[in-house]
Parts: structure tokens; C-alpha cells; sequence
């Protein structure tokens, strides 16, 4: 076992204590005013070096950093293990870790900040920040969405619906771009009621992180970097790894086909789970969060308030509350707050009681987080004094249920539920009954997935039900047609806007692939079919009825929704790889051609033109997408500016690319006529352009004959 040196101050080395010392030192902590450093004896620190090092061993954890805050002072950094295999170098406290959910305390402290700068308004409708990037829908949708419903887990947007966190299959190096996040805020559909519920989310999360940009006008980065990292003087906390800092990240063994964990991006989803940082750096955040909460404590709140995160609280259950950020654990006179996460393997945990002025930090990547969990829980019990009371191990009752419904029936899956359901040596995830419900379709149990499905308001009441699984009951016992009519409701409105379901594109996709399992390529393709109706922006809809088609023999309409899905989402790789093989053929072929007559798909091919040639500095793109007498329109000093358009696209040829992005917000068309809104966004969190473009079908081909663009609103 390879171990750094502690770092200890010289003054905590002249004092050599007896055992008792310690449990005198917590008690003595209890007092307001800082404890001195004769209070710390120097055994502690040999005493948690004998118990990780054993515990490691035990347990096989590879590799671990270790912080820990007493007094208010930090007085133990180290690291344990090598970082890496094959690699030289041993952990250290400045060694890097993804720090996973500890990210959505740096969210709730950048928050706090512009809520005191009064740029963000807690009980503001999200909509306030979003209005100019949704489409009318999903801004009627999200409107009772409060912002401090997405601080506290009440917002009602499920944890899974963002791309960055949902079941899709796809490589996290590839990012989460501000497009995907929209995309996806256009089709969400709540599963609660906002403020009325705790649910943990972080979807919910990554949609703050964004607000953050808005209503701040900057990058989260910068916000990470103005608001926690420059302020409390984190030096190697990120949100970016850049190149020099690779060979620092823990690295730790990857599974058979996994990505390598430092490879990961978690783009617009970093405000949630993405942020890298050290046990130095977040040792030092803990000195000055304790600092902050005694202050505010003695009627203080000065310059530390962005660091107290308990502008609100949700009840989240098990004597714990969720404010902005993190968890309140109440005791009398020694409440304490903490957050841990996991990632890929990497776990982290970051614990502080302030009326004893002393916390803990472990960084650690392992196969199983709950030895690394155990070894925090028993860390901190010896720093303050407590007692250690070792955890249990908990088993997924979904897979129970499921094993015992395959086996014995229905009725011998809801007797086990209810057997077990307050067993504290079984869990159930809401996400994980979902998919044992829609694991039964897929090896041909209907009947015993629709007794277990019915269980669903009886074990999550406050939770809107899957119409996902109703709609593939309705569709195996009735038909296509009868699914069709289920998901459009008696009086023609869609089931997903009703009161008592919710439509996950996750849950249809993976229910639509569990018909298609039993070997009915008819009905599985009319639910994926729905769900690319409910879900239009989402690629994986379109990818995935490109496999159904394929699976029934139809490899036109295949190609077909291959190349609507990498339409939307050009890095795809499952859909170049599909058309890839379909291009032996001359379907491939023979889609573009009968695509080429879709006038959907030709005005979004004249809208990238236009997005790519500006974004990329390609005139040629912009010549083919613009008519030549159009002309650009906007408000300058309160009069009209016309900007003839042949000099735009001079100016985009000797420009080269802006480092800008864009997207296509909405186009309507009739005949040969058509609307369009395109949001071009800027580099470093600038605020957004909005173009708004009228075209024409001329010869065939749809061109861009008049533009009017703004900047939106602040």
C-alpha cells in the first residue's frame, strides 16, 4: 500500500496525547470560539492512517485521498494507493477526482451568489430565465416550476430525463451540449407537482446550472471560477480537464467496454455530477464553509452567506432535508450537513457538523461504493468522537420482484413486494421497479408486468403513473390501432398531457424494444412511432425506430429514420453505424433521393447551411442558403438597420469560424411559404442571437429570402 506523507502542521507534532484526549477535544468543539491546536493529538492521524490502510486492504479499494477539518483548521491531507494502473505517481491530496453529486453544492453556492446579487430569483418561475430558448409548450408546461424547486429536488423533472443521465446508450466523452439540454427541457413532462415532493434529480440540476448562465450572462465555468474557486482559493478545482492536468486524475480500472473515466464530459450536465476537483481544494472550501454557517449561527452572515445552502428546505425523508445544495442531518446542537455521489466508479463524500467545527472529505474510486461509504461513516465517528455504527447492505427489491414474477407469476411478485417493501435489507428505486415492470414484457410476462404495473399508485403515490407500460399492455392485448387511441385520449387530446400519466422517452423506448423482443415488429414499431410523435427533437426516438423497421424487413423506412436521427444529432454513432451497413444496399440510395422531396427536411438542410457557414466561416453554405436580394433586418438606437446580405457573407469568408453554436427553434411551413426561428449562441455565455427567417420553395430548392435577428432578452 503506497501512501503520501500527512500534511500536518508543525504545531500539531509537539503534543503527544492519551487516548482519552480525543472524545475531550470533540467535547471541547462544542464551544463557539475556534479550538487551539493544542486541542488536535497527534495519535488521531496514526490511528486513521492503521484504519484506511486496513480498510483498504479489506476491501480492495485501489486508490483514496483523505481530509479532514478539526478546529476549523485543516489537520490531515493524504493520499493512498497509486494513481492509476500502469501508471507512476501516488495518490496525494492534490491528486484529481470526478466529485460527482458534490458538484450540486458548487451550484447551490453560485446561486446563492446571484440570488444576493439579485440577478436570480428564488420563487421565479424557470420559464422567467428560459422564455426565449423553449417553445410555447414546455414553457407552459415548466411555468409552475419554481427555481428553488430545482434548488431543493421538488421541481418534479424526473433524474433520468436529460440525454447526460437517461439509459441511452451513449459515450459520456461525447458532452451534453446546450442544444441537447434544450431539446430535451422541450419534451419534459413532470412527474410530480413542483414544491409538492421530494425527488432527487439531476436532470433537475443540470437545468439550475443553466439558469446559473442565463441569469448570470456567463458561462458555468466562470461562475465556478468567480464564485467558489477564486473566491475560497481552489487551485486545481475545474469544470474543464485540461491536457497538463490528466496525468493528476485518478484513473481507475475500466470494465470490459466502458470509456475511461477521465475521458468523460459531462457538458451541460456538469452543474449536477461534472466537476473535478481534490481533497485540498475541498478541504479549504470546508474551512470557510464552517466559517460561514458559525458566523451566520452568532446572527453573522456578512461576506460568507453564497456558502450557507439553507435558503429552503425539502423534507427528503429518514430525518434528513434538502436545502441548496446539500443535506441537513438535524440533531440537538450538532446538526450536521453533508453530500456524497458517485460516478463511474469514482465516490466522494464531503461531511461537516459547524457547532464542532470539524468535517471530512474523501475522494476514493472503487467497485463498490458502499465500502468506500462505510470508511467515510467510520472516519468521521473517530474525528468527532461518536460511535461508529456500521451500515448494512441493502439488495434491490426490483430485481427480487422481477426474479420472483418470472418464476411464480404475478400474483407471487406482488405477494414478495409486499413482503419485503419495509425490510431495511431491500431498497426500491422508482427507476428500477420501471424497468423490472418492462424486463417482464420482454421475456413474454404481460400479464404478471400489468399486476405488478398496477402497484404503482399505491407505492408512489405523489408520482404521475408510466403511460409507457399502459400503452404496451394496450397495444399486446388490442393492437396497434388501440394504442393509438390510448395515447390520443377519448376526446383527441394526447394521454401525455393528462393528469395521472407521465411519458418518459426512455420508459416508451425501452417498453417499444420489450414488444419488439417477443417478436412483434408491427406493434413495437406503432410505439416507437408514439414516441417519436411525443418526443420530435430527441434523435434516440428516430434511431430506434430505424431498428424496428430493420428488425420488419423494412430497411427504406430504416435508412429513413437513421438519417432523421443524425439530422438531429449529428455525432451519432449507432445511426452512421446502421447506415452505414444499409449503404451495401441501394436503400440508402433511395431514402436520400425520396428524402430529398420532404419539404420539412429541405428547409431544415437550408437552415444548417445557414448555421454552419455562418458558425464555421463557409460562404459558399451561406450563398447556397440565402436568396440573393435578401437583406438582414434589425433595431439599431431605436431605428431600423438594414444590412444588405451579400456583405454578411463577405464578412463570414474573411471571419472564419465564430466558436459560436446554433439551433433550429421551430419552422412552420404551408405550400411554398415558411417561418423559422434559429438561435445562434456565442461563445464564453454571452447572450444568444435570435434569428427569425422567412423562405421560399423556388425551383424546387427552399431559400432564406428575408431575416430579422435580436439579441435575448437579459
Amino acid at each position: 500500500m503506497n501512501a503520501s506523507a500527512p500534511r500536518l502542521s508543525s504545531r500539531y507534532r509537539r503534543f503527544v496525547l492519551p487516548t482519552s484526549a480525543l472524545l475531550e477535544a470533540a467535547a471541547m468543539l462544542l464551544a463557539p470560539m475556534t479550538v487551539g491546536a493544542q486541542d488536535v493529538p497527534d495519535f488521531a492521524a496514526d490511528r486513521i492512517d492503521r484504519i484506511v490502510k486496513q480498510r483498504m486492504a479489506e476491501k480492495g479499494i485501489p486508490a483514496l485521498s483523505l481530509g479532514i477539518v478539526v478546529g476549523g483548521e485543516v489537520v490531515y491531507e493524504r493520499g493512498f494507493g497509486r494513481l492509476g494502473p500502469g501508471r507512476s505517481g501516488d495518490v496525494d491530496a492534490r491528486s484529481l477526482y470526478q466529485i460527482a453529486s458534490i458538484s450540486k453544492m458548487f451550484t447551490g453556492i453560485i446561486a446563492n451568489a446571484l440570488i444576493a446579487e439579485g440577478v436570480l430569483d428564488p420563487e421565479a418561475s424557470i420559464t422567467t430565465y428560459l422564455r426565449d430558448v423553449l417553445q410555447p409548450d414546455a414553457l407552459r408546461r415548466l411555468a409552475p416550476v419554481r427555481v428553488r424547486h430545482l434548488l431543493n429536488h421538488t421541481s418534479g423533472i424526473p433524474s433520468r430525463h436529460c440525454l447526460i443521465y437517461s439509459y441511452v446508450q451513449r459515450p459520456r466523452f461525447a458532452g451534453y451540449s446546450e442544444a441537447q439540454l434544450i431539446r430535451d427541457l422541450d419534451s419534459v413532462r413532470l412527474e410530480r407537482t413542483p414544491g409538492k415532493h421530494y425527488e432527487y434529480s439531476n436532470s433537475g440540476y443540470a437545468v439550475l446550472g443553466y439558469i446559473c448562465e442565463l441569469a448570470g450572462r456567463r458561462s458555468f465555468r466562470a461562475l465556478v471560477r468567480e464564485h467558489v474557486t477564486a473566491r475560497y482559493g481552489l487551485q486545481r478545482t475545474t469544470v474543464t480537464l485540461e491536457s497538463d492536468g490528466v496525468d493528476s486524475i485518478i484513473e481507475s480500472p475500466p470494465r470490459s467496454s466502458e470509456v475511461v473515466p477521465w475521458r468523460m464530459s459531462f457538458g451541460k450536465g456538469t452543474p449536477a455530477s461534472g466537476v473535478v476537483s481534490c481533497v485540498e481544494d475541498l478541504t479549504a472550501l470546508m474551512v470557510a464553509q464552517l466559517r460561514a454557517f458559525r458566523a451566520t449561527a452568532a446572527g453573522d452572515a456578512a461576506e460568507s452567506a453564497p456558502l450557507v445552502l439553507t435558503g429552503s428546505f425539502a423534507d427528503a425523508g429518514h430525518g434528513e432535508r434538502y436545502g441548496y445544495g446539500i443535506f441537513e442531518h438535524a440533531a440537538p446542537g450538532s446538526t450536521r450537513y453533508s453530500h456524497s455521489g458517485s460516478v463511474d466508479r469514482f465516490y466522494s463524500a464531503y461531511d461537516f457538523t459547524p457547532a464542532k467545527n470539524l468535517g471530512v472529505v474523501l475522494l476514493a474510486v472503487d467497485d463498490d461504493g458502499f465500502d468506500v461509504m462505510e470508511l467515510q461513516k467510520e472516519i468521521y465517528a473517530e474525528v468527532s468522537g461518536a460511535e461508529y455504527e456500521p451500515g448494512w447492505r441493502q439488495s434491490s427489491l426490483a430485481r427480487r420482484v422481477f426474479e420472483t414474477a418470472l418464476e411464480a407469476g404475478g400474483d407471487a411478485g406482488v405477494a414478495k413486494l409486499r413482503e419485503l417493501r419495509e425490510s431495511r435489507d431491500y431498497y426500491l428505486a422508482p427507476d428500477e421497479f420501471r424497468r423490472a415492470v418492462t424486463a417482464l414484457i420482454t421475456r413474454g410476462r404481460t400479464a404478471a408486468a400489468r399486476q405488478l404495473d398496477e402497484m404503482h399508485d399505491e407505492l408512489y403515490p405523489a408520482t404521475r403513473r408510466p403511460l409507457a407500460h399502459t400503452l404496451a399492455f394496450v397495444a399486446l392485448a388490442d393492437g396497434a390501432e388501440a394504442a393509438r387511441r390510448c395515447f390520443a385520449g377519448q376526446d383527441g387530446a394526447d394521454q401525455i398531457e393528462a393528469a395521472e400519466y407521465v411519458l418518459r422517452e426512455d420508459d416508451l423506448n425501452r417498453a417499444a424494444y420489450a414488444v419488439l423482443e417477443q417478436g412483434k415488429s408491427e406493434l413495437a414499431i406503432a410505439l416507437f412511432e408514439l414516441n417519436a410523435r411525443a418526443f420530435p427533437g430527441a434523435p434516440n426516438t428516430y434511431d430506434s425506430l430505424g431498428d424496428a423497421y430493420r428488425r420488419a424487413g423494412d430497411e427504406r423506412s430504416a435508412a429513413r429514420s437513421y438519417r432523421t436521427a443524425l439530422a438531429l444529432d449529428p455525432s451519432s454513432p449507432t445511426a452512421k453505424a446502421a447506415l452505414d451497413q444499409l449503404r451495401t444496399t441501394s436503400v440508402a440510395a433511395e431514402a436520400t433521393a425520396e428524402d430529398s422531396k420532404d419539404d420539412r427536411a429541405m428547409i431544415r438542410r437550408t437552415l444548417q447551411d445557414y448555421i454552419e457557414g455562418s458558425t464555421r466561416g463557409e460562404p459558399e453554405r451561406l450563398r447556397r442558403a440565402f436568396h440573393p436580394d435578401l437583406n438582414l433586418y434589425s433595431v439599431r438606437d431605436g431605428a431600423i438597420h438594414v444590412w444588405p446580405g451579400t456583405e454578411y457573407i463577405t464578412e463570414a469568408e474573411s471571419g472564419g469560424p465564430t466558436g459560436e453554436t446554433g439551433r433550429i427553434l421551430s419552422i412552420d411551413f404551408e405550400n411554398d411559404a415558411a417561418m423559422a426561428k434559429v438561435m445562434i449562441s456565442p461563445p464564453r455565455g454571452a447572450r444568444p442571437f435570435l434569428d427569425f427567417f422567412m423562405l421560399l420553395k423556388v425551383d424546387g430548392r427552399w431559400v432564406i429570402v428575408h431575416k430579422l435577428f435580436t439579441r435575448r432578452r437579459a
